[in-house]
C-alpha cells in the first residue's frame, strides 16, 4: 500500500522558515489565549459565543485530537441534540438527524462551502466520508436556519471551519496505527505573514476494516475503507480596504460495501462489491472594507462522483452493478455588512445557485439486466435574504428572513427571531427562538428514474416546518460549573415520502418533533474538566402516533478530561443510546439500548513531540446503529506527532 511519501517534501517546504519564525508563532499564542471565543454560523459573521441568541455546539481541534476523531460522523456522534447512525465500519453510510430532522434537512459545509450532494437520494450530505485533516473546530447550529442559509438548512447547520494561521509558520505531522490493519496519516502546514497565509493539509486514511453486514448473522469478509484528502486556504490583504481568500478540499474515497439481500431485506457478504468517489469544493472570496460598511463577494464550485463496481461471485453470480452519478454546485453570494455600532449589525445579500447532476444505472440481477439513464438535470435558485442583530453582555435580539425564487416550485419564504436576557452577571441567561424552515426536492426526487419508469415527480413542492426554543444557562462559581437546559419543538408539513414498492416520490407525511436537552459541564481545578449531557426528542408521525425510525430517542454522554501533569492527558468519554425503533424493509423493531466507553491518553516528551494510545469500546459491546449492520468492537490504536513551531491558527 502506497504511503503518504509527500509528506517529506511538504514538510521541507515549510522547515526552512520554522526557526525564523518561532518567536513571532510564541507570541502569536500568548496573544490567541486572550481572544474571546467567536462563531460564524448563527449570523454568518464572526461574533462573540457568548452573545448568540441560537444555540450553537462548538468542538475544537483539541476535543477532536484527544478522541482521535476522523470523520464528521465521529464529531457529532456526543453532541447533545444530534444523532448520527453509521451502517457499518469505516466509511458506512451515516445519517445525521438534527432534533428529530431527516438527514437532508441538515446542511453541511466546509468553509463555508455547501457539501451537500446534489444527486444523493434527498440531496444530504455524506458525513461518514468527511476527512478532518486541516479542520480546526466545527461548528454545529441547532433549529432551523432556512431563513440565512435556504433549503438544506431547514433542521440545522454544521460547519467545518479550517485553520487560518495569523502569523509565523510551522508544521505538524501525525502517524497512528491500530487493530484491523488501520493506517491514519495527516501532515498540516502554515505560513503567515502580516499581509498574507496560506494553510495547507492533507491525509490519508486506510483500514481493512470490518464486515459492513453484521457479523453475528453469519458474515465475515472484511469491508476495507480508504480516503484521501488535500485541503488548502490561503489569502492576503494586498490593500487595507480589500482582503482575499482562496480555499478548496480534494477528498478522494473508496468503500467496499455490501449487497442487500432482496428476499430478507437484511445487507449479506459481497466481496467484489465497492463504490469509489472524488469530492471537490473550492471558493474564491473578495472582502470590501468602505467604513462601517463591509462588502462580501464570493464564488464557490463543487462536485461530486460516485462510481459503483460490482462483479458477479459464487454467491452472487447474477449481480452486477457498473453505475455512476455526478452532481454539481455553482453558487455565487453577494453579503453586505453595515455596523452603525459596536453592538448593531444589519446583513443583506443575495445568492444565485445552480445545482445539476445525472446519473447512468445499470448492471444485472436475478431477474435480468437492467439500464436507465438521467441527462443532466438543473435547478436554478436565486435569493434575498436580511438579519438584523444586536448583541451585548446582557441583552440580545436578532431578526431575519429570506426569500428564495425556486425554478421548480416557485417563490418562498422563511422567517426567524429571538432574544436572550441577562440582566445580571452572576445570573441566569434566558433565551428564546422561533423560526421556519423549508426544503427543495431534490434532483433525484423531481427526475428520478430506473429501469421500472419513473418514480421522480416533478409537481413536488417543498417540505416546510415550523420550530421553537427556549433555553435557560446558569454559570457558578467563577465558570467552574456551567448548566444548560433548552426545550424545543417542531412542526414538518408536505414531508416528501417515497411510495413503496415503485414509487413516485409524493408530498404526504406530517410528523411533529419535541424534546429536551440539558447539558452539566464542571471544571473544580484546572487540571480536571467534567461534562454529562441529556437529550431526548419524540420524533412522531403526527398521523399514526408511530415513532420515527434513527429520529427518536433518547441519549446520554458524558467525558472526563483529567491533566495531572503540563506532560500527560488522559480522557474518558461515552455515549448510552437507550431503546430505539428501527425498521428494515418493511419490517418494523426496536433496537435494545447500548453503552459505548473510549479511553484516550496523551504523553508529551517535548514540547514537539506526543505519543498517544486510545481504546475504543472498551467493555467490547455488542449493539446495532442501524439493525442488520456491524458495529466497531473493541480496538486500539497508537500513535505520534511532531510539531514545529506553533499552530497558533483561528
Amino acid at each position: 500500500m502506497k504511503r503518504l511519501n509527500w509528506a517529506a517534501v511538504v514538510l521541507g517546504l515549510f522547515l526552512s522558515g520554522v526557526i525564523s519564525g518561532q518567536e513571532a508563532a510564541e507570541e502569536q499564542e500568548k496573544n490567541e489565549d486572550l481572544t474571546v471565543d467567536v462563531v460564524v454560523t448563527p449570523s454568518r459573521y464572526e461574533k462573540p459565543a457568548g452573545e448568540v441568541v441560537r444555540e450553537v455546539e462548538v468542538v475544537n481541534k483539541k476535543e477532536m485530537d484527544s478522541k482521535g476523531d476522523k470523520t464528521l460522523s465521529e464529531v457529532i456522534a456526543d453532541t447533545p441534540g444530534v444523532v448520527s447512525t453509521r451502517s457499518g465500519g469505516y466509511g458506512g453510510t451515516t445519517t445525521v438527524s438534527i432534533r428529530g430532522s431527516k438527514t437532508e434537512q441538515v446542511l453541511v459545509m466546509i468553509d463555508g462551502i455547501k457539501i451537500n450532494d446534489p444527486m444523493s437520494t434527498g440531496g444530504e450530505a455524506a458525513a461518514e466520508l468527511i476527512s478532518l485533516p486541516g479542520v480546526s473546530r466545527v461548528e454545529v447550529l441547532k433549529g432551523p436556519a432556512s431563513s440565512l442559509y435556504g433549503s438544506d438548512a431547514e433542521a440545522g447547520v454544521i460547519n467545518l471551519i479550517s485553520s487560518r494561521p495569523r502569523l509565523g509558520q510551522g508544521a505538524r505531522l501525525f502517524f497512528e496505527g491500530g487493530s484491523f490493519t488501520t493506517y491514519n496519516e495527516v501532515l498540516e502546514g502554515w505560513f503567515a505573514r502580516p499581509d498574507y497565509y496560506i494553510s495547507l493539509s492533507g491525509g490519508q486514511f486506510d483500514t481493512e476494516g470490518i464486515s459492513a453486514a453484521d457479523s453475528r448473522k453469519g458474515n465475515h469478509e472484511r469491508d476495507a475503507y480508504h480516503n484521501t484528502n488535500f485541503g488548502i486556504r490561503g489569502g492576503g490583504r494586498p490593500a487595507d480596504w480589500l482582503e482575499l481568500e482562496l480555499v478548496g478540499r480534494i477528498i478522494n474515497t473508496n468503500t467496499e460495501i455490501d449487497t442487500l439481500n432482496m428476499t430478507t431485506g437484511l445487507p449479506e457478504d459481497d466481496p467484489n462489491y465497492e463504490v469509489s468517489g472524488q469530492t471537490l469544493l473550492a471558493a474564491g472570496r473578495a472582502i470590501i472594507f468602505t467604513g462601517a460598511l463591509k462588502h462580501r463577494l464570493e464564488y464557490q464550485y463543487a462536485t461530486h462522483e460516485r462510481v459503483y463496481d460490482n462483479a458477479p461471485d459464487k454467491l452472487h453470480p447474477y449481480d452486477t452493478d457498473n453505475s455512476e452519478y455526478y452532481g454539481e454546485l455553482r453558487k455565487a453570494v453577494y453579503q453586505a455588512e453595515f455596523s452603525p455600532t459596536t453592538s448593531d449589525k444589519l446583513v443583506l445579500g443575495a445568492e444565485w445557485q445552480d445545482e445539476a447532476g445525472s446519473n447512468e444505472i445499470k448492471g444485472e440481477s436475478q431477474w435480468g439486466p437492467y439500464d436507465s439513464e438521467l441527462e443532466k438535470k438543473s435547478v436554478y435558485t436565486q435569493s434575498a435574504f436580511a438579519l438584523f442583530d444586536h448583541h451585548q453582555s446582557q441583552f440580545g435580539v436578532m431578526a431575519g428572513g429570506r426569500g428564495d425564487n425556486n425554478e421548480s416550485f416557485g417563490y418562498h419564504t422563511t422567517g426567524e427571531g429571538g432574544f436572550y436576557l441577562q440582566p445580571f452577571e452572576w445570573g441566569p441567561r434566558l433565551r428564546a427562538h422561533a423560526g421556519t424552515g423549508f426544503k427543495s426536492p431534490s434532483l433525484d426526487q423531481l427526475y428520478g428514474r430506473s429501469s421500472w419508469g419513473v418514480y421522480g415527480n416533478q409537481n413536488l413542492q417543498p417540505e416546510t416546518s415550523v420550530s421553537w426554543e427556549i433555553g435557560l444557562e446558569q454559570a457558578l462559581l467563577d465558570r467552574r460549573v456551567l448548566l444548560s437546559a433548552t426545550w424545543f419543538d417542531t412542526y414538518y408539513k408536505n414531508m416528501i415520502i417515497y411510495a413503496l414498492p415503485i414509487g413516485p416520490y409524493e408530498n404526504l407525511g406530517e410528523a411533529r418533533a419535541p424534546g429536551w436537552e440539558a447539558e452539566l459541564r464542571l471544571k473544580p481545578v484546572d487540571s480536571l474538566e467534567m461534562k454529562a449531557s441529556y437529550s431526548f426528542v419524540d420524533a412522531r408521525d403526527s398521523e399514526s402516533g408511530e415513532q420515527l425510525f434513527r429520529r427518536w430517542g433518547e441519549r446520554y454522554t458524558f467525558g472526563v478530561d483529567y491533566c495531572p501533569v503540563k506532560q500527560i492527558e488522559m480522557s474518558l468519554w461515552g455515549v448510552h443510546r437507550g431503546s430505539a425503533p428501527d425498521q428494515y424493509s418493511t419490517t418494523k423493531l426496536r433496537l435494545d439500548p447500548y453503552t459505548v466507553v473510549n479511553f484516550s491518553t496523551k504523553w508529551r516528551p517535548s514540547d514537539q513531540l506526543a505519543v498517544s494510545f486510545r481504546v475504543d469500546n472498551i467493555f467490547d459491546q455488542e449493539y446495532y446503529e442501524v439493525y442488520g449492520y456491524g458495529v466497531m468492537p473493541l480496538t486500539f490504536y497508537g500513535g505520534m506527532s511532531w510539531e514545529l513551531g506553533t499552530l497558533a491558527s483561528k
